[in-house]
């Protein structure tokens, strides 16, 4: 099987300009991702998608390690999705298995990309997500009315009674290329998810995740 990694690294952010090469712990936050697939014994080749020359060359310093890689016009707008990126890449590369790592997650390793990678060739899972456990009272606000959604007012469990949920963190997706053909999306059929540290929920939007994830890694 050939396994691939994809990074998808736009230019443009609306949240921080140039998010992807702002240093964190100072290190731009491109390469925490670069260097979670290149550590991965288990990954064949590492390709970034970016339409950005300053990202290009912070991932230049790679040598060989990645395949740095256009993307169209019509991928690199706000209004694109991740899964039209996707759809762009199936249609000039091959792979067998793709792990799709978004760049905004510090806290990836390749320790995770080859535990879910293996759930994969061996056939546990179809796809599969990162994601964080959480014990949290979630509410929600529909038709002008605040409504608890995992639990009964009237009958509040003790936190380390309620039930566990999952919670995705952005950090990667794990799929096989003959099913995203049947579904054109990266998630589907028998899903599958591995658990990330607690302090991966801190995915790099804002200023205020920078800020946020700064300040763990400091204390780290």
């Amino acid at each position: 099987m050939k396994i691939c990694a994809l990074i998808p690294a736009r230019g443009g952010s609306k949240g921080i300009h140039l998010k992807n090469i702002k240093k964190v712990n100072n290190i731009p936050l491109i390469n925490y991702s670069i260097k979670a697939a290149i550590e991965s014994k288990l990954i064949n080749e590492t390709y970034l998608s970016t339409d950005n020359i300053k990202i290009s060359n912070i991932a230049k310093k790679y040598n060989n390690k990645i395949k740095i890689i256009g993307r169209s016009k019509k991928t690199s707008t706000d209004q694109a999705t991740t899964e039209s990126l996707i759809d762009e890449f199936t249609k000039l590369y091959d792979y067998d298995i793709l792990v799709l790592i978004q760049p905004t997650n510090v806290f990836v390793n390749s320790r995770y990309l080859n535990e879910g990678i293996k759930k994969i060739v061996e056939k546990k899972n179809d796809s599969l997500l990162s994601v964080v456990k959480a014990h949290k009272f979630l509410w929600s606000y529909n038709n002008k009315k605040f409504l608890p959604l995992n639990y009964k007012i009237g009958d509040r469990p003790r936190r380390q009674d309620s039930k566990e949920f999952f919670l995705e963190n952005g950090s990667f997706y794990i799929f096989k290329r003959t099913n995203y053909l049947k579904t054109r999306n990266r998630l589907h059929f028998n899903i599958g998810q591995v658990v990330m540290k607690s302090e991966s929920i801190f995915e790099i939007d804002d200023i205020s995740d920078l800020n946020i994830v700064r300040k763990i890694l400091k204390k780290n």
